[in-house]
């Protein structure tokens, strides 16, 4: 009897006394990988079907971004093309262009540090990448859905206390892919920077609200 007890306490303590053990938890990582890496390739070909990307020109694939995609993607070319970091930091912080004559912080008005970032990393790296300046946006942004994706799969698992509920969450959002990102027609949105990091907050939101249900009173 002692032993069946013992054996008991060590299986509660193996899966933190609320269902979601060692195993779950390598299982679902495991899973939010598959998710992410499916996602990635889907999405690439997706894109490719709808736009045609891969059988246009450089020139051409610039041409085809229109209305915000155009606006945002302007900024991050011009930190890849500015002179120097501190001419492209001056023109982006005094921005006469985008609401003229008003001068106007554009980095804080219109939220483009990740074009800031991509383009100060592209500016340093992008002799050792393949492809053009649009080619390294497109993939990064390709990866952030991916990672959109794996977090929501992880986050319906952890919730739902099992892997099981992670793939059903999965495949439902799957039936809805056009209305959980419009990464394929609408590629520089703010949203496809932003969501990803969502599905996670809201992963660790739950987390830790269960985890001050667990504590004794």
């Amino acid at each position: 009897g002692g032993g069946g007890g013992g054996g008991g306490g060590e299986a509660a303590a193996d899966d933190g006394g609320d269902g979601f053990g060692k195993v779950s938890i390598i299982i679902t990582a495991v899973l939010s990988l598959v998710v992410a890496y499916a996602a990635f390739r889907v999405l690439r070909i997706l894109h490719d079907l709808d736009t045609g990307y891969s059988l246009q020109t450089p020139a051409e694939r610039r041409m085809a971004l229109y209305s915000e995609q155009s606006f945002y993607y302007s900024f991050y070319e011009n930190v890849i093309n500015a002179p120097s970091l501190t001419s492209a930091a001056i023109d982006l912080i005094h921005d006469q262009r985008s609401q003229y004559p008003e001068i106007l912080n554009a980095i804080e008005r219109f939220n483009i540090y990740p074009e800031v970032v991509l383009g100060i990393f592209y500016r340093y790296f992008g002799a050792l990448l393949p492809g053009d300046p649009l080619d390294f946006m497109l993939i990064s942004l390709m990866l952030m859905a991916a990672f959109q994706w794996g977090t929501f799969f992880a986050a319906a698992a952890y919730l739902g206390r099992s892997p099981v509920v992670g793939v059903c969450a999965t495949l439902f959002c799957l039936c809805y892919a056009n209305w959980v990102t419009r990464i394929n027609e609408h590629l520089t949105l703010r949203e496809n920077y932003s969501t990803p990091f969502l599905w996670a907050q809201v992963g660790l939101v739950g987390y830790f609200i269960q985890q001050q249900q667990q504590q004794p009173p």
